[in-house]
């Protein structure tokens, strides 16, 4: 995991240490980018235009879960 800038490490340094803490701040500052990203989209009037997609890279590694399906990174499903 790579650590994300402080402003989304320091929010969770109470609740979360090592690879937790990584995952948590990773996961708050990709939540922050898509805001930036939507929120242009707002401004430039092309939201109510545009469908906004998330995929997986094949699921977790670790921390986290495929939910309903198996596997994860570094398996064939």
């Amino acid at each position: 995991y790579e650590p994300a800038p402080e402003r989304y490490l320091k929010p969770h340094e109470g609740n979360a240490t090592g690879n937790e803490l990584l995952y948590r701040s990773m996961l708050s500052q990709l939540d922050g980018s898509v805001g930036r990203i939507v929120a242009k989209l707002q401004q430039l009037g092309l939201s109510d235009n545009t469908l906004v997609i998330f995929t997986s890279d094949n699921g977790p590694t670790g921390p986290g879960s495929p939910g309903a399906f198996r596997g994860g990174k570094g398996t064939l499903y």
